[in-house]
């Protein structure tokens, strides 16, 4: 009898780990699906192409809708209107969505990609990356605090703003929440910024452009910088820190 029990707990367990591996996960963009990669998910098939500026704005084709309805999770941030239009289409769709918040911060990080662990059964794989991650992060923070970020006189965009501040940067002016007049711009320029922290899938300061303090950081993952973690120290890279 015990040797029963023992093969049918097994049976199970086995069973848990191939559904865990099996799962077919579809994402919406290369953030949504970089950040279900840190969750542990294996084969993720993300429908804008990561060659796209603003993904968000991907139109969706026929066979994308199929992609969709055959997942058992679609993955999105919740701000991608060709997901909604996919809705639409294919009402059903609605009941695979889980949404994901896509801010490049530890506090999200790390909170989103448990709760996709917690989805997927990759727990282990989730934690593993996470002790990497939070090093690294903290890292980046104690190298912020060094370089004095906190006095520097900063620009940023809105889509930059909640990682910069993370960093320890006080920023004096925050764009992208309105665009830009000749006004702002001449505000800018008069107080000398030290940096003008653009969003490469805004491009929001694109009128300060040819100031020698502006640079461009970026949140969506690309095909030389695949994984959130690429994408961060790339952007502690730009910003010389």
């Amino acid at each position: 009898m015990r040797t029963k029990l023992v093969a049918l707990v097994l049976v199970v367990l086995l069973g848990l780990a191939a559904g865990a591996s099996d799962l077919e996960i579809v994402a919406s963009t290369s953030w949504v699906g970089a950040i279900a990669g840190a969750a542990g998910a294996k084969d993720v098939t993300v429908l804008a192409p990561i060659e796209l500026r603003h993904p968000p704005e991907y139109d969706y084709k026929p066979e994308d809708i199929v992609r969709v309805l055959k997942a058992d999770y679609v993955l999105w941030a919740g701000y991608e209107p060709f997901i909604k239009k996919m809705i639409e289409a294919a009402p059903e769709i609605e009941g695979k969505l889980v949404q994901v918040r896509t801010t490049n911060t530890p506090e999200y990080l790390v909170s989103e990609t448990r709760k996709l662990a917690g989805l997927f059964g990759t727990q282990e794989k989730q934690e593993q990356w996470e002790k990497l991650f939070l090093s690294e992060m903290e890292d980046f923070k104690e190298r912020a605090e060094r370089a004095n970020v906190a006095e520097w006189k900063v620009v940023v965009s809105v889509h930059q703003n909640e990682f910069i501040t993370w960093l320890g940067f006080k920023p004096f002016k925050v764009i992208g929440t309105t665009q830009l007049t000749p006004l702002d711009v001449v505000e800018i320029l008069e107080a000398e910024p030290d940096m003008i922290i653009d969003n490469f899938n805004s491009v929001d300061g694109r009128l300060l452009s040819d100031n020698s303090a502006y640079i461009i950081l970026f949140n969506f993952p690309t095909k030389e910088y695949p994984e959130i973690l690429d994408v961060i120290r790339e952007n502690i890279r730009r910003l010389g820190i």
